[in-house]
């Protein structure tokens, strides 16, 4: 069974997705409601504008200043302008602002000021995306545009055009409170991203059971269960969801630098401002093995999958340095390559296996999507 747990340890909101009995992945945030979250959209004052890079500065809250790409023609310093936070600060970076808004639901993701209307390329069949392109038809003209996601491909028309109208009033009212709301203001709360991700996985089908402790997150979850009573309240008193589930003991593992393999071999995960470096050591794993060859294989392969499966548990973002068992057969090398490749695919955030330099180093990539675990939990210490 597929299973989703969500619960508050402190000040964070902690979502665990479980498959097969494993971990496979935990979503981490601050529960404050002075989070700034991605999605949020607040009227911001212009403070400095940078025009060689083509770069303003936007101030959301006193004192909280965000970076914003734009055209420095259009805007002014000392404009107020609704801003959509695109991206939350990380580490030393501000949070990234942008005054081109979207709302993102199920099926579409509707934008503002752009009008054009595209559909997902996963979406491959003809006579879907004819019929799809008809839909966003009645629609052009309203000064907006449309994005239909994959999930259009099996959903009825008529929700898909539900869905579109009620996005676009939602929207059409964000703009016009825009206009007469003062400067510091939120005027949307995007949702939190357990809920946002509980929600995608309830719709999809990603997992049979999300069970939480929180009422306010269940009464929000239940709007989606459509009556398949997937969404479950936890209400022991007595045993907790944490002490269930060792939530807290999991994340405290997630914190070390040091993982143990299996095989008696292990992996050493080191965070730097720069990148992440990853390095697998055998210890005690080729004790009695006459075959190194054959063991380093193995002890990598291993090593590989844990590997995927630790970025995804920690947030690891930016450039990655694996730094595997040095293997001299080449064959092996590109076999391990496309094993890690493989497992990184299973990612749902874009993460590439680049290649390995002269020294045996693999170079990763993976999207900036969540500031760390780390980073989030660390906060907690």
């Amino acid at each position: 069974m597929n299973k989703m747990v969500i619960t508050q340890i402190r000040d964070c909101y902690i979502a665990e997705i479980i498959r097969d009995g494993q971990v496979s992945d935990i979503i981490a945030e601050p529960s404050g409601e002075d989070e700034l979250r991605v999605g949020d959209i607040h009227i911001g004052k212009v403070t400095n504008l940078v025009k060689n890079i083509g770069a303003a500065f936007v101030e959301v809250r006193k004192g909280i200043i965000c970076y914003m790409s734009c055209d420095c023609k259009k805007v002014r310093q000392g404009d107020e302008v609704a801003v959509q936070v695109v991206k939350e600060a990380m580490k030393t970076k501000q949070a990234v602002v942008s005054m081109d808004l979207e709302l993102s639901s199920e099926y579409c993701v509707i934008t503002y000021p752009e009008e054009s209307f595209t559909i997902s390329r996963k979406i491959k069949s003809k006579t879907r995306r004819e019929e799809l392109f008809d839909i966003m038809e009645s629609f052009r003209g309203r000064g907006f545009g449309v994005i239909l996601r994959t999930s259009c491909l099996d959903a009825s028309d008529d929700k898909i055009r539900r869905e579109i109208e009620r996005n676009m009033a939602r929207l059409e009212l964000i703009l016009r409170n825009s206009k007469s709301r003062t400067i510091y203001s939120c005027i949307h709360k995007a949702k939190l991203s357990v809920e946002a991700r509980a929600e995608n996985l309830i719709t999809s089908g990603g997992v049979d059971r999300v069970t939480t402790d929180l009422l306010n997150v269940y009464e929000k979850l239940k709007e989606v269960d459509d009556g398949r009573n997937i969404v479950q309240l936890y209400e022991d008193k007595s045993y907790s969801l944490d002490n269930m589930y060792s939530i807290q003991n999991n994340i405290e593992k997630l914190l070390s630098k040091h993982v143990w393999l299996r095989s008696g071999a292990s992996l050493v995960i080191e965070q730097t401002e720069a990148f992440n470096v990853i390095d697998v050591n055998t210890e005690k794993a080729i004790r009695n093995n006459r075959n190194k060859e054959s063991t380093f294989l193995k002890i990598n392969t291993e090593a590989a999958v844990e590997i995927a499966r630790q970025v995804r548990l920690r947030n690891l973002s930016g450039i990655i340095l694996i730094d595997f068992i040095n293997m001299r057969n080449s064959e092996n090398m590109q076999a391990l390559m496309a094993r890690l490749q493989e497992e990184f695919d299973e990612d749902p955030v874009e993460t590439v296996v680049v290649d390995a330099t002269k020294l045996g180093i693999v170079e990763v990539t993976r999207k900036k999507i969540r500031r760390p675990l780390h980073e989030i939990m660390g906060k907690l210490h």
